[in-house]
């Protein structure tokens, strides 16, 4: 028979009574409560049952999968996914809120006695969405990130400090970047898709920098990059048209791509074709002139043996030992 050893307590008698208070003992004890018999928990789904309880009960398609941030990640893109998570379940406006403060009126008397006073004082509902941001952020760094940002008080300070330790703003950095953008060049080994994806991580990156750039910019600057495989299409982009869009230059890139994809497949197919016609095809064989008879006979010789003395290279009737035991005089000779 197992046994629960709670903390705060006897547990309830189903999870259907309370699963959340299941959940958070199970986070705090995890070692006190055997795996397989915690109605089914394990602790492959112990942190998504954590998160759940610090962020309220969200609607099951509320849910957005993001990959820990462990501090080596791309962190502008981590950021665009937790702020989305955030923004879905209510609570990105408190990453901005570092009071967690309400003003509260207070009045009373009558005509000439009548009087209003004001007092700031802490926002209980605030407090519990700081927290509950928190709770999101937290489940979703690796242990290296959440020793950093442990020691913070609310959300919003969490958030900043996150800011300060991993986006670079400096003007050494700023400088960096800009020049990364403006010199880009595509790599002929990685397709259109990559290339196009390590430009928009540079722009992505900008923008952390609070430096934009404009579509148009990003335009000329990714058409200029294109291999030398797409000269027709940035001489087609260039003329003839009074502006150009990203998303322009992006699609026919692929268009230009798959073109010269296919006309690769098709040389290749057809000089397979002729290389297959070409092994079954007998060769031609033209008449043979005396030098090519001489050349014929001595290639074959080579691989005569001679019965009188063994020897490769001659036959019985042309061996020198047997004319010389047998006296028999070479022909041509008097």
């Amino acid at each position: 028979m197992m046994y629960w050893e709670f903390a705060l307590g006897n547990p309830p008698s189903s999870p259907q009574e309370s699963p959340l208070f299941a959940a958070l003992q199970y986070a705090q004890e995890p070692a006190l409560i055997p795996i397989e018999s915690a109605w089914g928990f394990t602790r492959a789904n112990r942190n998504r049952l954590v998160s759940e309880l610090m962020v309220g009960k969200d609607p099951p398609n509320s849910r957005i999968d993001v990959d820990k941030f462990d501090g080596n990640g791309d962190f502008s893109l981590w950021k665009i996914r937790i702020l989305s998570h955030l923004r879905v379940i209510g609570l990105k406006d408190i990453l901005t809120d570092d009071k967690l403060e309400k003003t509260v009126v207070t009045s009373g008397g009558a005509g000439d006695a009548a009087w209003t006073t004001s007092e700031v004082v802490s926002d209980p509902d605030k407090i519990d969405k700081s927290e509950r941001a928190m709770g999101v952020i937290i489940a979703n760094v690796g242990d290296h990130v959440l020793r950093k940002i442990k020691n913070t008080q609310f959300a919003a300070e969490m958030w900043s400090l996150l800011d300060r330790l991993y986006t670079e703003t400096s003007l050494p950095n700023r400088i960096h970047m800009q020049l990364k953008f403006y010199t880009y060049r595509m790599v002929e080994s990685k397709n259109i898709d990559e290339n196009v994806d390590d430009f928009l991580k540079i722009v992505a990156e900008l923008s952390s920098l609070n430096v934009e750039v404009s579509d148009e910019v990003q335009a000329i600057l990714l058409l200029t990059s294109l291999t030398p495989s797409f000269d027709q299409l940035k001489h087609t982009l260039k003329y003839g048209r009074e502006s150009l869009s990203l998303e322009e230059v992006v699609s026919a890139a692929r268009s230009r791509e798959r073109e010269l994809s296919e006309d690769h497949r098709s040389d290749k197919n057809q000089a397979a074709s002729l290389y297959t016609g070409e092994r079954g095809r007998q060769p031609y064989k033209g008449a043979k002139g005396k030098n090519d008879r001489s050349r014929s006979r001595s290639s074959s010789n080579t691989r005569l043996t001679c019965w009188f003395c063994k020897k490769e290279g001659h036959i019985k009737k042309d061996c020198y030992a047997r004319k010389k035991k047998y006296g028999i005089k070479p022909q041509g000779e008097a």
